[in-house]
């Protein structure tokens, strides 16, 4: 009597582009959008240069994810600033500024149409939130003098 084992191969999709042999097409294949290594570049050099405005505090990140997408992140991983892109005209039309714990996204996250003012603001709403917590604590506090 045979025994026969079934295999079952499990097939990941990759994050890793990859450029084919036909066209342009730079692109993973769990993005499967079609990204064109032109795109790709373009990322990268938009990138380069945001990190290069911000200043030497920050790096790049380029991702792919229907597109290609990029970012500069501060080298303590705390604020993210990305730009946002009409993709009609193919131009900056503003910016995002994410602060918050190193991680995807950010606590606090702010728009506006140059990165520094998207920065000032969502410092500042960082800023009135931690002096809503510290006011909070100061009147707990005061109600809990004396009782320990």
């Amino acid at each position: 009597m045979k025994t026969t084992t079934k295999r079952t191969l499990k097939r990941t999709l990759s994050w890793k582009p990859h450029r084919y042999v036909w066209g342009d097409i730079y692109c993973s294949p769990a993005c499967g959008y079609g990204c064109t290594r032109e795109a790709f570049e373009q990322a990268q050099e938009g990138a380069r240069l945001l990190v290069e405005e911000l200043g030497p505090g920050f790096k790049p990140r380029v991702w792919e994810n229907l597109g290609w997408h990029y970012e500069a992140v501060s080298l303590d991983k705390t604020m993210k600033v990305s730009p946002s892109i009409d993709r009609i005209k193919d131009e900056i039309v503003g910016y995002t500024a994410y602060f918050g714990e190193p991680g995807p996204g950010g606590r606090w996250a702010a728009s506006d149409k140059t990165w520094r003012k998207a920065i000032r603001k969502v410092l500042e709403e960082a800023e009135l939130e931690a002096a809503s917590v510290r006011g909070l604590l100061e009147s707990y506090r005061k109600t809990q003098r004396g009782r320990r």
